[in-house]
């Protein structure tokens, strides 16, 4: 049995790929939305509100 397992983790520059990859539909459909990219553990390591959205809209893209 091995005693190490080898991971991969999400880079700062992916997890901006990743917001920019959900805002570009939400501009396109004209509705904003919030993001939130989480690493393995579930620790946040990016997020993003958009102009317009709702403040609750975070909490809730936060709690998914």
């Amino acid at each position: 049995m091995a005693m190490f397992r080898e991971t991969v983790s999400l880079s700062h520059d992916g997890a901006m790929k990743a917001l920019s990859a959900g805002m570009a539909p939400a501009s396109a459909m004209g509705v904003p939305q919030c993001f939130v990219v989480v690493d393995a553990s579930g620790e946040t390591i990016a997020s993003l509100r958009m102009d317009g959205a709702r403040y609750l809209s975070m909490h809730t893209a936060r709690a998914k």
